[in-house]
């Protein structure tokens, strides 16, 4: 009886942690962001999860931690806000370096070493004369992460936000009785043989297969993902070329053929080919969006079909290559991307 009122008491539910809207936001853009530290991101959800009411007990088994753990980023939050989830001074020993150390560590950070394309703790200990701890500390107080790159592409296009405009309202609300196409090629898709039969998958044995190939012959895939269904009418060539965009545009209109169809293309060269170009014109039921390349936006939804493809079996067995692609089409998840 006594253990069956403690459990009760533990399961009886906190009432729920005021927060705000715009902390609530800053809470859920914490917990999604991929670079967001991942005991930021575990304290985020905590909060979150508390200001529906959740139980600490619950909130516990669901993410993981202890129900002290709940209770203390709870105090933390209502206490200081989004700032009592940042760490806290440590205790022990006071750092000994000063301010000329860390300003000569971060300006040394700033510069690329020799023979090297960036610092390491050790590295750039030795160099400056103090411990890599010292190091890792002065780094994570300025927030200094000299190991990790990112990529980016800025567009030139003055039409870029017009179009992306465009383009993301036409899936989001399309046209009444149309059809929303969204249109890639996958270029290079390679033919191989692997120089050994493939050994399969056992009981405590991962598939196995020779690191050496020989390269017979390159495919080309063109899809059009269907957004409102996501059905994908495919067709490979062995060029890529005007004349075979013609031909994929010309099996787009046979399957489609009495509705109105808005089709999304990418800024590629093929696309601008006069031929394509007078093949559009003279067929009016597809409405032309056109895109701008600019990753990471990837606004061509299709393009996510084409990662990572390769058409094992060569010449004289491309074939199977083509309809190994077609069947990796067809197995799909509810989130409208092929299996992998």
């Amino acid at each position: 009886m006594f253990a069956a009122t403690m459990l009760g008491m533990a399961n009886h539910p906190a009432p729920p942690l005021a927060v705000s809207e715009s902390e609530a936001e800053a809470l859920r853009a914490m917990a999604r962001a991929g670079t967001t530290e991942q005991r930021t991101a575990l304290r985020a959800k905590v909060i979150l999860r508390a200001a529906e009411g959740v139980a600490n007990v619950a909130i516990a088994t669901e993410l993981g931690v202890s129900v002290p753990t709940v209770g203390l980023w709870r105090t933390r939050f209502r206490e200081r806000g989004l700032a009592g989830l940042a760490d806290g001074p440590r205790s022990g020993r006071p750092a000994i370096y000063g301010r000329e150390i860390r300003e000569r560590v971060l300006a040394t950070t700033l510069t690329p070493p020799e023979g090297a394309t960036h610092w390491s703790t050790r590295r750039l200990a030795k160099a400056v004369g103090v411990s890599p701890n010292t190091i890792l500390r002065i780094w994570r107080e300025g927030r200094l992460k000299p190991h990790r790159t990112e990529t980016f592409k800025f567009s030139r296009d003055p039409e870029l936000v017009a179009k992306v405009t465009d383009v993301v309202g036409l899936y989001l609300a399309p046209p009444e009785r149309a059809i929303v196409l969204s249109v890639d090629e996958k270029t290079q898709i390679q033919a191989l043989d692997r120089t050994q039969p493939m050994l399969p998958l056992r009981p405590g044995q991962v598939e196995r297969h020779t690191h050496d190939y020989k390269r017979n012959a390159t495919l080309t895939l063109s899809a059009a993902l269907e957004i409102a269904t996501g059905i994908v009418t495919t067709q490979t060539s062995a060029q890529h070329r005007a004349v075979e965009l013609l031909a994929f545009l010309n099996l787009l209109a046979r399957t489609y053929p009495r509705r109105q169809i808005h089709v999304v293309l990418d800024n590629m060269s093929t696309h601008k080919k006069p031929g394509v170009q007078r093949w559009l014109a003279r067929h009016k039921r597809l409405g032309r969006r056109t895109l701008v390349a600019c990753s990471p936006i990837r606004l061509s939804l299709c393009s996510r079909l084409g990662g990572g493809t390769t058409a094992e079996g060569g010449d004289p067995r491309v074939v199977e290559g083509e309809t190994g692609l077609r069947a990796r089409l067809a197995v799909r998840d509810p989130d409208g991307v092929p299996g992998r």
